[in-house]
């Protein structure tokens, strides 16, 4: 095998399927709330880099002013008032594409064991787990455990939540980048 082609698929090796959510399983209209308090603390801070915001609001159970406060921006009500109503824009227009959950039960029917794995904030995760509930076995978010995707560690752990090996997973995702475990 060359260095960094992975070698071919092998259906007969798999014994769980872990997925992203957004984008893989459920679909979200999103207005954004998240990269406009990007905006609203790179304003006040400008040397605070986007992908390190991005690891700490996935990597925690922030609120927005939470991650205000983290960051030392206090941050205008009306400003908090915003988001929290493009936060609930969200989570209102979450829904399982058209073939999500017919896929997971085909797949449970067939033996696999099924997992969540995804970096999301917080309050996407309620939403995720309602409509997702008792269709899969594990779910590792990255706000409740404090790693993002592609680190080896999330899938490790992801895959002994599944109680198999991580070489027996295999990851549906969405993303090449966050989603391509090896």
């Amino acid at each position: 095998m060359k260095s960094g082609v992975a070698p071919p698929f092998d259906a007969g090796r798999v014994d769980a399927v872990l997925f992203d959510v957004y984008g893989t399983l459920l679909s979200i209209t999103s207005s954004h709330p998240y990269r406009h308090l990007f905006e609203a603390i790179k304003a006040s801070m400008p040397h605070v880099e986007r992908e390190q915001f991005a690891r700490e609001v996935m990597t925690r159970s922030l609120t927005p002013s939470e991650v205000g406060r983290h960051y030392g921006v206090a941050l205008p009500p009306a400003l908090l008032n915003e988001l929290a109503a493009q936060l609930q824009g969200d989570l209102k227009s979450i829904h399982p594409f058209s073939d999500t959950l017919r896929t997971l039960d085909v797949l449970r029917r067939r033996g696999y064991r099924l997992g969540l794995c995804s970096n999301l904030a917080a309050p996407y995760v309620p939403s995720a787990s309602a409509i997702l509930a008792g269709r899969v076995d594990a779910a590792l978010w990255s706000c409740e455990v404090g790693m993002l995707k592609p680190d080896a560690e999330v899938f490790a752990e992801a895959a002994l939540r599944l109680g198999v090996t991580a070489d027996r997973c295999l990851m549906i995702g969405d993303s090449l980048v966050a989603d391509g475990a090896r």
